[in-house]
């Protein structure tokens, strides 16, 4: 197989800055997400209008949502922004996460990525994995940061160890590449494992081309590794004792 080099940069400028649907596991009406993830709009909207006027973060946050895509009714950012404030202000994650998502991109409001990351912290902070991974991301890219590798890992390795896929890819190409972390194949390789599922995904041809350079031993104890790091609280600890192994 030809040998081909994995760019970090090629996956975190990709469509991963994305508002999404509230996170379900506070959902007070099923009835609106059954809707919404069916294309019902109407009915999402209807129902989550009714309860986010009443003050529910998780209704507002996904009204928000909806005028932010224009799903059910004029895309209007003007009024995303709106209810995506009131549900910030009740600690709503999401909403917190489509702010920094609406700075980022510019929509409704002048791109500032300064504002972008000072959202995306509020969320992060309260341990929304994908708000880590564009911290993470805006750190590599020195966008409304100072660029900084290392502080890019470490947020990386907060949604990873979440399991979250565009981060345990990253964190993975970081540690094959030696970027703001110690090189280390082992490492990297247990990482892309998780990930390797679907042979056609980014965690299986990252997986492919870094054995590809690997001793027998070291692929062995990448599988092993992949299988600590899934434990619960282990994440970090199983990587630290891995990278004190010799290479």
């Amino acid at each position: 197989m030809k040998l081909q080099q994995i760019k970090l940069i090629t996956l975190l400028l990709s469509s991963i800055f994305t508002c999404t649907i509230a996170n379900t596991a506070n959902a007070g009406n099923p009835e609106a997400i059954a809707a919404y993830k069916a294309g019902d709009y109407a009915t999402a909207y209807k129902e989550f209008s009714r309860q986010a006027k009443r003050g529910d973060a998780f209704a507002q946050s996904n009204l928000g949502l909806m005028y932010s895509n224009g799903q059910g009714v004029p895309q209007n950012y003007e009024l995303a922004m709106s209810w995506f404030d009131k549900a910030a202000e009740q600690g709503d994650t999401s909403a917190q996460y489509c702010i920094g998502v609406m700075y980022h991109k510019g929509q409704g409001v002048t791109q500032d990525f300064a504002q972008a990351i000072s959202w995306y912290n509020k969320a992060a902070e309260l341990g929304h994995a994908q708000a880590q991974t564009n911290i993470g991301t805006l750190y590599y890219t020195g966008q409304g940061v100072a660029k900084d590798e290392a502080k890019a890992a470490t947020w990386f390795a907060k949604a990873a160890e979440q399991k979250h896929e565009s981060a345990l890819y990253n964190l993975g190409v970081m540690y094959k590449e030696g970027r703001g972390v110690s090189q280390n194949a082992v490492v990297a390789l247990a990482l892309f494992e998780l990930i390797a599922t679907d042979p056609a995904s980014n965690g299986a041809k990252a997986k492919a081309v870094t054995a590809e350079r690997m001793s027998a031993k070291q692929i062995e104890a990448a599988k092993q590794l992949a299988l600590e790091v899934v434990k619960p609280g282990n994440f970090s600890k199983a990587i630290i004792a891995a990278l004190k192994e010799p290479k």
